[in-house]
């Protein structure tokens, strides 16, 4: 992940399998346009974010939320709101196996 970004481990081994993770982006943080073969789970805990789609659809989120991909799921990207540091459990079900992409262009 970029710098800035705060992870900890909670269980298992994102570099072997199965993890679960808690992290912390502060305000403004993007994690680039990507995607991985594992299964992932976010369980958004505090901050405001936007969702970054494939096609470059924006979704913002104002606080709490429960987003899930398949594996292989097409690109995505996420943003940390500017007002609020964010805050989010993370659960893959293999493991970290992360591909960057150039970003799309922004779509509302």
């Amino acid at each position: 992940m970029p710098k800035g970004g705060e992870i900890a481990v909670l269980r298992g081994d994102l570099a072997k399998g199965e993890a679960e993770a808690l992290l912390r982006f502060p305000p403004g943080y993007v994690v680039p346009n990507h995607s991985h073969t594992s299964d992932e789970l976010y369980i958004w805990i505090s901050g405001a974010f936007t969702l970054i789609a494939h096609d470059g659809t924006r979704t913002a989120f104002a606080g709490p939320a429960y987003i899930s991909f398949p594996g292989n799921a097409p690109p995505h990207g996420l943003e940390c709101g500017k007002a609020a540091p964010c805050v989010l459990f993370l659960k893959y079900s293999r493991p970290f196996d992360i591909q960057y992409f150039p970003e799309p262009p922004p779509k509302r």
